[in-house]
């Protein structure tokens, strides 16, 4: 598993144990924000669960709101692929769940100050995975700048050493 956030939006990518038994049982996750939850499902588009299917292939799904007053409805923003894998061994889902929809359910989100972001789903796992820390963007931004102007002063100096020949 893990767990990515640039921000905007939580990426979780998932890839089953090859253990017999094991399956893809994402009916009813959590994501905590600084401690507050939000509840989601995965289901394919028509609303059934993904143990209902045991036809290989990559499937589009849908994730839904769940545990509060949107329940059922589906995330809007949101996406997720779901790959089967020949006997559901080491099935995979990728998914990108925005921060705005966690907002709707618990308003106690800060967006302005997530510090940590867990995953939780109590029939897949017995601990929260978690990611912390900042988007990068700003830093990719900051970057950027200091190596323009580091680029730009020594282009000046080259270019004032040849002036003074």
């Amino acid at each position: 598993m893990s767990l990515l956030s640039d921000g905007e939006y939580v990426y979780l990518y998932i890839k089953v144990s090859s253990n017999s038994g094991a399956g893809m049982y994402l009916d009813h996750f959590l994501f905590s924000v600084d401690g507050e939850d939000a509840a989601f499902r995965i289901t394919y588009p028509n609303g059934d669960s993904l143990t209902k299917s045991n036809t290989p292939g990559i499937y589009p799904v849908v994730v839904r709101h769940t545990g509060s007053a949107l329940s059922h409805s589906v995330v809007e923003g949101a996406s997720a692929v779901y790959t089967r894998k020949p006997d559901g061994l080491n099935d995979e889902i990728e998914v990108k769940v925005p921060f705005s929809a966690m907002k709707m359910q618990n308003n106690n989100i800060d967006l302005d100050n997530i510090q940590t972001v867990e995953f939780f789903a109590p029939s897949m796992m017995y601990r929260k995975i978690a990611c912390s820390g900042i988007s990068t963007s700003p830093i990719f931004g900051i970057m950027s700048c200091a190596a323009v102007t580091g680029g730009a002063f020594v282009w000046r100096k080259r270019r004032n050493r040849s002036k003074a020949k």
